[in-house]
């Protein structure tokens, strides 16, 4: 199987995060642990970097040279990065094979002609034409996001949108990626689906677009499954995958996954301490990031109203100085709460944690178990 896409380096500030992977990179490691004879194509600029990324994941490396690093750099994991890169375009990869993977670049393009192919464009600045730069396939499958979808169309709505792209491309179906609400997938034949997400304790979010394109590719490429299928699949790959939070999955897990079944979000509320601005940073930035899951949050700095709260509820924990008075409200609340601190192993000490109580040590994990506790 050969995979073409970026080989580039990601940081993180909170948590602290420095590692070598980028969209082919890690497809081509995760497809490494399940498909025979990996190919990555990529370009690079340091030959020892793809070289220790070569014998660790036993995959073969087609190399392609481009001029300068490219680094991906997050504040924290749901945070947009910043990215280091050159402006310089370099000359397409050319790449010729029975199954082939094929992510967008930054810093070049890729021309594949292959019998199957799942084409990940990786930007929304450019309409997702898999054939537009002279690449053919006999069977195509298109795998977006959902801002990849409404720039590459001119619909109004998902399943429009889908069929219009289905229609540009002549392919064989189209997977959109929608996060925490799992994936809608249309076949060529008119078959629609909705893929739920699966509940996971930890959310890895910083590749899990690449891994769900990478197992997707495998299932409908190499195995022949259905797309709805494979789809569902690579959800459920996701998941393990946050879960991990690296290449090397607990397979074991899949079947006993829990999937979140939802058709809207309902309100939630934020607990918080609002004074000074670190305190403050945390409370918008998580107002934000829920928001563009499409969950509205009402925000309540007095614990006070915390016994009487029927709304799922966020608590900032890192925000509030005492959490004793704090899980003595608590414990008088049986809605979902999510409790982010970095230090809540001191909570509810004794292993006492009420059964309607998450504690979440990372910031992107506590707001995707707060999305998953609004689902209705």
């Amino acid at each position: 199987m050969q995979v073409v896409g970026g080989f580039y380096r990601e940081t993180s500030l909170v948590p602290e995060i420095d590692q070598m992977f980028g969209s082919g990179g890690r497809a081509a490691a995760i497809l490494s642990k399940i498909a025979n004879d990996v190919t990555l194509h990529t370009y690079t600029d340091n030959d020892s970097d793809i070289s220790e990324f070569e014998k660790k994941y036993s995959v073969k490396v087609k190399k392609y040279q481009r001029d300068s690093p490219i680094v991906f750099s997050y504040f924290h994991p749901l945070s947009t990065p910043h990215i280091l890169k050159s402006e310089n375009v370099q000359l397409p990869i050319k790449v010729n094979g029975d199954v082939v993977l094929r992510f967008g670049f930054i810093e070049g393009d890729s021309v594949v002609d292959a019998d199957r192919v799942v084409f990940d464009p990786q930007t929304w600045k450019q309409k997702a034409i898999y054939s537009i730069n002279g690449s053919k396939a006999n069977n195509l499958a298109i795998v977006l996001n959902e801002l990849e979808l409404v720039h590459s169309t001119s619909a109004n709505n998902l399943i429009a949108q889908a069929q219009e792209l289905l229609e540009l491309n002549k392919a064989d179906a189209i997977v959109v990626k929608r996060g925490v609400k799992g994936c809608f997938v249309l076949e060529k034949n008119g078959n629609k689906f909705s893929i739920p997400s699966y509940l996971s304790n930890k959310v890895t979010k910083i590749g899990t677009g690449d891994v769900f394109s990478a197992i997707f590719a495998f299932y409908w490429c190499v195995k022949k499954e259905l797309p709805s299928l494979a789809a569902e699949l690579a959800s459920k790959h996701v998941a393990c995958f946050c879960e991990s939070g690296g290449i090397d999955l607990d397979l074991q897990k899949l079947e006993k996954l829990i999937p979140i079944n939802f058709e809207s979000f309902k309100p939630v509320t934020i607990f918080a301490d609002q004074t000074g601005l670190g305190k403050r940073y945390i409370l918008e930035e998580a107002k934000y990031l829920l928001l563009q899951f499409g969950i509205s949050a009402q925000v309540e700095d007095s614990l006070g109203n915390l016994a009487d709260n029927k709304k799922p509820i966020l608590i900032l924990g890192e925000t509030f100085r005492n959490p004793i008075v704090i899980e003595n409200q608590l414990k008088k609340n049986k809605s979902k709460i999510v409790v982010f601190d970095t230090s809540c192993d001191d909570w509810f000490p004794g292993n006492s944690t009420p059964e309607n109580i998450t504690l979440v040590q990372d910031f992107t994990s506590a707001i995707y178990q707060i999305a998953w506790a609004s689902a209705q």
